[in-house]
């Protein structure tokens, strides 16, 4: 039996279907927790375990994004995170790109994002010899 790929998917926009349904439409083996509120994203990583974290952040919301990595750092410092964004406003370009480990897939490109989840995938499971990918 294969093991389910679960994917903790954060994003206060009303398009939240729209990724869910892209990520398992090309990835069959992967469970999307789809929450909405910092409140819920909080408890989520507090409480259950992911494979990947995403968050998807816009020009206005950028510095909340660095805010969700950072906690989910201190919380699961293995879960490797997503940043799904539209464009990033030139001042904050430089606060992305010094965090190194975040991952970035920008929104227009979405088809970018499933070679994105199993680079990612690969980078922590590989190292205890664990094949896990979707597609």
């Amino acid at each position: 039996m294969e093991r389910k790929i679960i994917i903790l998917y954060y994003n206060e926009e009303d398009d939240v279907e729209l990724v869910e349904n892209y990520i398992k439409e090309q990835c069959p083996s992967c469970v999307v927790k789809s929450i909405s509120k910092r409140e819920e994203y909080t408890e989520a990583i507090k409480t259950d375990v992911y494979d990947l974290i995403i968050s998807q952040g816009d020009q206005q919301h950028i510095l909340d994004v660095i805010s969700d990595y950072k906690l989910a750092k201190a919380i699961t410092p293995h879960t490797k995170f997503i940043l799904l964004s539209s464009e990033i406003a030139e001042e904050h370009v430089k606060d992305i790109k010094s965090y190194k480990e975040i991952e970035k897939v920008p929104r227009k490109n979405l088809n970018m994002l499933i070679p994105t989840v199993n680079r990612a995938l690969n980078e922590v499971y590989l190292k205890h010899d664990i094949s896990l990918h979707c597609g």
